[in-house]
């Protein structure tokens, strides 16, 4: 089965040039925010060439804080996070669904993350059944919910990739290919982040090879999708330096 990977995220960015994928000189954010998001087609375009998308008013901000309340008696964290796989001030709530209704229904059952996870994971394919030709169907499935929250103080995640934990090995290449992802993402932020409070740093074009970072702000209740292949999005979380804590799904 196919997998769609829930968390929530916000992006930094800034420019390098290499010699595949999404760079442009003085790329913006702006350039890979969608404009409306019932613009299915946009969305895709975005998705396709620059491997995010950020989706403003994804849901809306008073579901931010019925969520927090719903997830704020499960962060955990263990003592040996010591900087790897977070920094210490990280505490997450795991398997968020089974605590929070509300991302269950208007996250992870979102007609738009749904779709969109659909229209880039789904394959159908023909297999030999004895004397018989069967069409197979794959459609996508829950990979994780994790629900982060950083304090003050937290240093900066080395990049990473999420499909490392599908053992997936990718090439890098000039243009994108359908039916090599294995993950598709969405991140939505609970609470407004920007650079100041640590978001999330992302390479845009890394789906291809390592090119431009960008720094991007997000206002609790947006959201971004990545699409995870190839030579995937690099990410990492950037140091924060204030107060109160973040919180990204």
């Amino acid at each position: 089965m196919s997998r769609m990977k829930l968390m929530v995220r916000s992006i930094l960015l800034w420019t390098k040039k290499d010699d595949l994928g999404a760079y442009e000189p003085g790329l913006t954010q702006e350039a890979f925010t969608a404009r409306d998001k019932s613009d299915y087609a946009d969305i895709t375009q975005k998705l396709e060439k620059y491997g995010v998308c950020v989706i403003p008013n994804f849901i809306d901000p008073s579901k931010c804080d019925e969520i927090l309340e719903e997830i704020d008696p499960h962060f955990y964290r263990y003592s040996s996070w010591q900087g790897s796989p977070f920094p210490k001030e990280t505490t997450v709530v795991t398997r968020s669904v089974l605590h929070s209704p509300i991302i269950l229904k208007d996250v992870v059952s979102n007609g738009l993350f749904c779709d969109m996870a659909s229209h880039f994971l789904d394959e159908q394919n023909y297999f030999m059944t004895g004397n018989v030709i069967r069409k197979c169907s794959s459609g996508i499935q829950l990979n994780s919910g994790i629900v982060y929250k950083v304090g003050a103080g937290a240093a900066n995640q080395g990049y990473h990739r999420e499909d490392h934990i599908h053992h997936t090995i990718h090439q890098a290449c000039e243009r994108f290919q359908y039916g090599k992802e294995t993950l598709f993402g969405v991140g939505v932020a609970f609470t407004d982040m920007n650079k100041l409070n640590g978001a999330t740093r992302v390479i845009v074009g890394s789906t291809y090879g390592v090119h431009t970072i960008l720094a991007a702000t997000s206002i609790r209740g947006w959201n971004f999708m990545w699409r995870l292949q190839r030579a995937m999005l690099f990410y990492f979380w950037a140091a924060s330096t204030m107060q109160p804590a973040r919180i990204k799904l």
